[in-house]
């Protein structure tokens, strides 16, 4: 079996070529990148980030089609990704990376790396990111793990929060949704609306019939369907 470092060498003073390499591994051999997880999350770290992000996603499809034709996704993907997610701290990257977990949500280490990834990191879009992840996996996490983010002054994170807020038990959260409801943000407006309605709360009709603008009514109408 070849290793990446083999493949590497022939290529090793032509970025572009090394580039296509992996690609063509990504192609033709993504169990070979699998198998040598930490080599590989080294290389695409020191990588350009349009060629890094654009050989990660190429890997995933690759390994999620051969998942899907084997009627389930390979395990090793899902360690892979939570291994490159420490080794590549470009936030991108991790916003990349976080995505692609989200498929894998049924694992217990992917909800810890993103438990772990999200107390950790202090970048913007990947706080708005893996809380969206969170929701989409329907984590159990503790609501003093999200609840810091429902006040963060990034309208993108506190909808975040809140989408990750709605796939739990919303037992006791009234006060919240309710203080929510007059939040400056469309989309945490109408995802607050939602929490109340599931709680038995109409105010989301209310909301829906006096919108005075259209934009308006279709975010709650959107936030009703997630």
């Amino acid at each position: 079996m070849q290793t990446i470092a083999s493949v590497l060498s022939r290529a090793r003073s032509d970025p572009y070529l090394q580039a296509y390499q992996l690609r063509r591994m990504c192609r033709h051999a993504p169990l070979t990148e699998l198998s040598n997880a930490e080599e590989f999350a080294g290389v695409l770290s020191e990588l350009e980030g349009p060629v890094a992000t654009e050989i990660l996603d190429e890997l995933a499809r690759v390994i999620e089609q051969q998942g899907t034709a084997q009627r389930g996704p390979h395990p090793g993907l899902a360690r892979f990704l939570v291994r490159l997610l420490a080794a590549d701290s470009r936030w991108f990257m991790q916003v990349r990376v976080v995505k692609h977990l989200a498929k894998h949500g049924d694992e217990p280490r992917v909800v810890q790396a993103l438990t772990a990834l999200l107390i950790g990191t202090k970048h913007p879009r990947v706080q708005a990111c893996v809380l969206s992840a969170m929701g989409q996996v329907k984590a159990d996490i503790p609501l003093r793990t999200i609840k810091p983010f429902l006040t963060n002054p990034d309208g993108r994170i506190r909808a975040a929060a809140l989408e990750a807020l709605l796939t739990r038990d919303l037992v006791g959260m009234n006060e919240v949704f309710s203080l929510l409801l007059n939040d400056p943000a469309p989309r945490v407006k109408a995802l607050a609306a939602v929490g109340l309605w599931r709680l038995g709360n109409t105010v989301l009709l209310d909301l829906i019939r006096d919108a005075e603008q259209l934009d308006q009514r279709l975010a709650f109408l959107h936030a009703l369907g997630m």
